[in-house]
This record gives C-alpha cells, sequence and structure tokens, in this order.
C-alpha cells in the first residue's frame, strides 16, 4: 500500500511511502493507542518546549506545565 502524507509546512513536498502488511497493522495499533490517550484526556508534554512547537498548542493555557513564553513572542 502507498501512503503519501503533506505537512501543512510544504504542500509541495509530498512524502510517499510503501508499507506492507506489517507496517499497515502496526500503524494502525501505534494511531489507535494514540488516540485513545487523546480521547481520555492524557496529553503529554514535551522534554524540548519551544515557542514554535507549542505556540498554537489547545492544551498550552490549560494543561501544560511548561513556562510561558518569553514576553512579546
Amino acid at each position: 500500500m502507498r501512503v503519501v502524507y503533506v505537512f501543512l509546512e510544504r504542500p509541495s513536498e509530498p512524502v510517499v511511502q510503501e508499507l506492507g502488511p506489517a507496517q499497515i497493522a502496526a500503524a494502525r495499533r501505534d494511531l489507535e493507542a494514540t488516540v485513545a490517550e487523546l480521547a481520555a484526556g492524557r496529553f503529554e508534554v514535551t522534554d524540548t518546549p519551544d515557542w514554535p512547537l507549542c505556540r498554537d498548542c489547545p492544551a498550552r493555557r490549560r494543561l501544560c506545565s511548561n513556562p510561558a513564553p518569553p514576553p512579546g513572542r
């Protein structure tokens, strides 16, 4: 199966991968586990927070234990 990812930051540079049955099953398990964590309200805080990563995170103001961004950002 061919899978194509298009990232918003680089829409003209799609990433194409060929996945076999075992890789598809593993990807499905990983995705289902991630969705279950989000549905349960569990959000992991990154070990390396920075403003470009965190600035538009919906959990930043209410759930995040990382400090606020520097003034003016």
